[in-house]
């Protein structure tokens, strides 16, 4: 103890009577021993919060029984998002790999569904060959060349092309299946990997209690009279083909965009990735990063948390009329030029977390548990609007993958429906940082600059 006061930078009387309790320490003295006492500077910072936050309480008995919570409102929501950060990253990749995962399954099952149609087509293909060859030879051996022949003789050769092209489409969708499978064992890989991660930073840190594509039509009609002209077998099976393409190169853009997603996720730039197994035969598109997207998608959250309490959203008759709608329609434009949901869905994410901010602050400031003012604000939600998932929502608020799972499903199911979450939950994500701001008795800008900060960091 000696050794410790002399490296204190403090009058000797002063640090003598602090130390031994007689009288109450300041915040100068707080700091120094801090100073001494925690060499590393990022634990003596986040020890010096939490020390203030105690020192404040001493002084203040009266008001710490009352409110059990600082007047500097803001170090709490600090620590709180200090303690978060890293896990707005992590479950931020983790729901893009959920809805990975639901592209890939589709991907898997539009290729198997694929490979049945184009099997049958091939037998009846094969049979059509074997018809026409027969029906060529017949008519040489008997009417000469005639314009049955002819005609027989150019459907025989389009049906032995589209046989070609049925067996390279056929080729095609079997690779398509496998890599898709070879990529979702990797996805669920990283699915685990992300939970784990997860589940470690929450348990250093403060924790809350609390349609496939229409097969083609393969039917085969009535055989045409050979004198026809029109090949109605022929183009049927030639728009089936087409289709099969179509489907095909839709899988090829979804394996490429994952995988590209996957190697910008990988810490080495995804070199584990680069298995020409996987990469082999898939299309190169460009599609566009997600790291922009989601910095985008964050910078909106704090406009948006605003318009949501703009007295002209409100009143708006439709979402799209209000200055919040206005926010959200400008991502949901975005996602739609980019063809596919990322950004709402990183702003799902920001609007989550910043809301996770301002439960446990809430709770802290009127002596609650956070899970108690979770299941009053769930009541109360329900009660005011059954239909509203926002609910689902705060219930998941505690389990990172239980609120990935909770966007996937309902934007898998209908995005119309994560449109209008994303905007309820704005709204009541902003009513709850007014609350916050007055429970912590500090101005809400402060409160929505930490969250800023936090996002972002």
């Amino acid at each position: 103890m000696t050794a410790v006061a002399e490296r204190i930078r403090l009058p000797r009387t002063r640090v003598g009577s602090y130390l031994s309790g007689q009288a109450c320490a300041d915040q100068d003295f707080v700091t120094e021993l801090l100073r001494v006492t925690v060499p590393d500077p990022r634990m003596r910072e986040r020890r010096q919060a939490e020390a203030l936050v105690l020192l404040r309480a001493a002084l203040n008995p009266a008001r710490a029984r009352s409110a059990a919570v600082p007047a500097d409102g803001p170090g709490i929501v600090s620590e709180l998002i200090r303690a978060r950060t890293q896990q707005v990253e992590v479950y931020d990749r983790l729901t893009r790999s959920l809805e990975q995962q639901a592209e890939l399954e589709r991907a898997v099952n539009n290729s198997a569904q694929l490979v049945t149609v184009l099997l049958q087509m091939l037998r009846t293909l094969d049979q059509r060959v074997g018809t026409l060859s027969a029906e060529r030879d017949r008519l040489r051996a008997t009417a000469g060349e005639s314009r049955a022949l002819k005609e027989t003789q150019r459907q025989l050769a389009r049906a032995l092309d589209q046989e070609r092209r049925a067996k390279e489409e056929f080729e095609r969708a079997e690779e398509k299946r496998r890599q898709a499978e070879a990529l979702a064992a990797r996805v669920q890989e990283q699915v685990r990997a992300l939970t784990d991660e997860l589940d470690r930073l929450r348990a250093a840190g403060p924790v809350l209690e609390g349609d496939p594509d229409q097969e083609p039509d393969t039917t085969v009609r009535s055989a045409p009279n050979v004198e026809a002209v029109i090949d109605a077998v022929g183009d049927d099976i030639e728009q089936a083909l087409s289709r099969a393409a179509a489907v095909n190169d839709a899988d090829d853009q979804t394996l490429r965009r994952i995988t590209d997603a996957l190697r910008d996720d990988s810490p080495d730039g995804g070199s584990e990735i680069e298995d020409p197994s996987v990469l082999s035969g898939v299309t190169d598109t460009s599609s566009p990063k997600s790291s922009g997207a989601r910095s985008v998608a964050l910078d909106l959250v704090v406009p948006l948390l605003k318009a949501s309490l703009d007295v002209a959203s409100k009143q708006a008759q439709r979402p799209i009329d209000s200055p919040a709608g206005r926010i959200v329609s400008l991502v949901a434009r975005r996602d739609m030029d980019n063809g596919n949901m990322e950004g709402l869905s990183n702003l799902f994410t920001g609007l989550a977390f910043t809301l996770s901010y301002m439960l446990p602050a809430m709770a802290v400031a009127q002596s609650r548990e956070p899970e108690e003012v979770m299941r009053q604000l769930v009541s109360e939600l329900r009660a005011r609007d059954g239909n509203s998932n926002v609910p689902r929502v705060i219930e998941e608020l505690s389990s990172a993958q239980g609120l990935a799972t909770v966007g996937a499903e309902i934007m898998a199911a209908d995005q119309v429906d994560f449109l209008n979450l994303v905007t309820d939950l704005a709204d009541f994500t902003a009513e709850a940082s007014v609350v916050a701001a007055h429970l912590l008795e500090c101005p809400l800008e402060e409160v929505w600059a930490e969250v800023e900060a936090g996002l972002h960091e």
